[in-house]
């Protein structure tokens, strides 16, 4: 059995936020924006750092077993939270569909052959990028008309919400690519689903600039379709 399958009641009461953090200034403001969410009632926020982390696999593995907290959220730590009840509104979700293990703010719903979830035609989420100091776009990649969420291959690590802990393969992705398209399909693996909420508007702004991609991006994308 999973952890995260039996917690005791005390345990399901928590959610905990896991962030690796080499800002220490952006995660500052990143918790900001957390502790301006709404609270739902009974539930305490509990908060892991994991500094200097190898990669974003390791980083959360060791996140994952320094709290006992049922509900984890896994956040990037230039990723401010604008939502303000996300907290409920994903609790929600888990706890009307025990089978649905994780959720996120913007994926896929088939993997194409590259295993990059960006370039499936069909998308769902909505997210803010600040791209420069002044400007910001909007990515809204689809709605579902008739539920709540959509059911997804694969979701952006940015912002990945679970329910019941699975170890993250640190053992294949030793960098900071593909190590979240690979735990959704752990997830699968284990049985359960992953789901993207509906959202009129962006849920976060995710303050991530310009960036190019590295070398690492295509040595992980080959190892993550070698494994699965």
């Amino acid at each position: 059995m999973l952890r995260g399958e039996n917690h005791n009641m005390e345990d399901t009461l928590k959610v905990c936020f896991i962030t690796c953090v080499n800002d220490e200034r952006c995660y500052a403001e990143s918790l900001l924006y957390i502790k301006h969410l709404v609270i739902p009632a009974n539930i305490q926020i509990e908060y892991v750092v994991i500094r200097n982390a190898a990669s974003m696999a390791s980083g959360y593995n060791q996140g994952m077993n320094a709290s006992q907290a049922k509900y984890k959220i896994y956040l990037h730590q230039d990723v401010f939270l604008l939502r303000k009840n996300i907290i409920q509104e994903i609790l929600d979700i888990f706890k009307r569909y025990p089978q649905i293990g994780m959720v996120g703010l913007a994926g896929c719903e088939t993997l194409p052959e590259s295993y990059c979830w960006g370039e499936a035609p069909q998308k769902y989420g909505c997210i803010s990028h600040a791209l420069q100091p002044e400007y910001t776009s909007t990515s809204t990649y689809g709605k579902v008309a008739t539920a709540r969420f959509a059911i997804v291959d694969a979701i952006d690590g940015l912002f990945i919400a679970t329910q019941y802990d699975i170890p993250w393969r640190e053992d294949l992705f030793k960098g900071f690519h593909f190590y979240d398209v690979s735990q959704g399909l752990e997830f699968y693996r284990y049985g359960y689903k992953i789901a993207v909420p509906n959202q009129e508007e962006p849920w976060c702004l995710h303050a991530c600039g310009i960036k190019e991609l590295d070398t690492s991006y295509w040595k992980y994308q080959k190892v993550c379709i070698a494994e699965y």
